[in-house]
């Protein structure tokens, strides 16, 4: 899928999953006609025959009637192929009815382009992000296929995704399969294009799910992101649980919380004993060993939350050290904790192979979910490539800890290739020239690659000199992101530049300053 917009006009990328980043978001005007349902159903038809649609209390209510099959109200409105909407709506269930779902597709009653679907019998809000592969789209709402069922829901919307806008507002956002993702910051400085490895969510309730003596109530959102209020009712520590079966080597545990009345929050791995468990104090702001060991760890504020206690995102790596069943426990409150009725807001968690963190996989359907691998590259014939010599600029806002990422690479054997890690920026191809780092906050480097010969320069430090390179002119694609041959990693890119001539020394110091 080749993607035209300010950021990346010539990539052409692809991921074959959904994949959520921090990024401003906005929305275009509303395309669906009553959706408010405030008189009547004009300009609504029943997504199938058999059932019918009327207007009760200001609201759509369904009716499957005798033969079921999930009726409800549908309608088709005008998009553009190509873009992104929200399709949203909110629902609730009525007599017999086990799910309400949103669906879109080309013609009516058709889920081709996305569906969505909750199981709860009170108000929800339903929203379904999908790309246009069409000028019309079809809309709907739906009650669940038994006989009988009845459902309500109102405020159906339709409104085009706008990403980062100047009114734009900073969302935790679910990109649709082969969207690219512009990465932000919780300050709103913009990272660059996120490119990341496939990860799965081992969590298998990253977000809805129970835990016996714990009360747990929706509260609206944040940066885009579900919002509960967790309440233990007993004086003892409660916890999510969940057994997985893990491989050896290192596993990476995220935690998005809120602060409530609890003083710690605390979880880790068990197998046996403690393989690691970790203590979020909310005070400090600062994570503690409560046992077993931690690889490391890492505390991010992402802002203050609608009760005006910080947001924080809580992370540790813990290493198992041989395969087997091991338990993961979230202890939403310190297991020391004996108060009762402590409370803290929960966003979401997140169990992963590796060792650091990737981006949220929302992963709620009792079963583990998977980001695919970002993969982008660009065609040369798409701008002036010059097969003879060149220069090659990066800015790269993170890499992945101990992990080669592949900036820049070719289509065929001969080609030269800018690779990069958390401890040293090199040309590819023997001979290369490479500049050892220290720091991981990032960098901006160049290499320049010729006849003549081959210079890394990193934030306008001089690396070793090579001896000349070999004619790139096979070359027909470079790739952004991964290693020799396949996304690994995960990595910022902030800006690529492509000059087809060697630049000066002092130009390229000048370049990474």
């Amino acid at each position: 899928m080749k993607q035209y917009n300010n950021y990346a006009d010539l990539i052409t990328y692809t991921r074959a999953s959904s994949g959520t980043a921090l990024r401003p978001i906005s929305y275009g005007d509303e395309l669906v006609s009553n959706g408010t349902f405030d008189s009547d159903v004009s300009g609504w038809e029943t997504r199938q025959p058999y059932g019918t649609i009327s207007v009760v209390s200001s609201e759509c209510f369904i009716d499957n009637g005798p033969t079921g099959g999930f009726s409800g109200p549908s309608q088709a409105v005008t998009v553009v192929s190509g873009k992104i909407y929200l399709l949203s709506a909110k629902v609730r269930k009525g007599a017999n009815a086990d799910r309400m779902l949103l669906t879109v597709g080309p013609v009516k009653g058709s889920d081709a382009w996305g569906i969505t679907e909750t199981s709860l019998s009170d108000d929800r809000q339903l929203s379904l992000v999908f790309v246009a592969q069409g000028s019309t789209a079809n809309v709907s709402v739906a009650v669940g296929n038994n006989s009988e069922d009845e459902g309500y829901c109102d405020n159906i919307s339709v409104r085009e995704v706008l990403f980062d806008q100047p009114d734009g507002t900073l969302t935790l956002f679910n990109h649709p399969t082969n969207i690219l993702r512009i990465e932000y910051d919780s300050d709103g400085n913009r990272l660059g294009l996120l490119v990341e490895e496939a990860r799965t969510n081992l969590v298998t309730q990253s977000e809805d799910f129970s835990v016996a003596n714990l009360t747990v109530e929706d509260a609206g959102e944040f940066m885009g992101m579900s919002r509960k209020l967790f309440t233990k009712t007993t004086t003892g520590a409660i916890a999510y649980v969940q057994n997985f079966t893990a491989s050896a080597g290192n596993y990476t545990i995220t935690l998005v919380m809120e602060r409530g009345t609890s003083e710690f929050t605390s979880f880790g791995l068990l197998a046996g004993g403690w393989l690691g468990l970790a203590r979020l104090d909310w005070d400090s702001m600062t994570i503690t060993l409560g046992a077993g060991t931690l690889e490391s760890s890492s505390v991010e504020v992402l802002g203050t939350g609608p009760s005006g206690n910080p947001v924080a995102r809580a992370t540790v790596t813990i290493n198992v050290p041989s395969a087997g069943t091991v338990q993961f426990l979230n202890y939403f409150f310190n297991s020391t904790t004996t108060d009762a009725d402590l409370t803290v807001y929960f966003y979401h968690q997140q169990l992963e192979a590796g060792s650091f963190p990737t981006s949220y996989i929302p992963s709620n359907s009792g079963s583990t979910t998977t980001r695919s691998a970002d993969v982008a590259s660009i065609g040369v014939s798409e701008f002036g490539f010059n097969s003879s010599e060149g220069t090659l600029f990066v800015d790269v806002n993170k890499v992945s800890a101990d992990v080669y990422v592949n900036v820049f690479g070719g289509g065929n054997a001969t080609t030269q290739s800018l690779f990069c890690s958390e401890t040293r920026v090199f040309s590819g191809d023997n001979p290369y020239s490479f500049y050892d780092l220290d720091t991981t906050s990032g960098f901006k480097a160049a290499y320049h690659f010729g006849a003549d010969s081959a210079l890394v320069v990193v934030n306008g430090n001089i690396g070793t000199a090579a001896a000349a390179q070999d004619s790139i002119s096979n070359t027909t694609t470079w790739k952004v992101g991964g290693t020799w041959s396949t996304t690994n990693g995960a990595i910022r890119i902030k800006s690529i530049k492509y000059y087809p001539r060697r630049l000066t020394n002092a130009q390229l110091q000048e370049l990474t300053s």
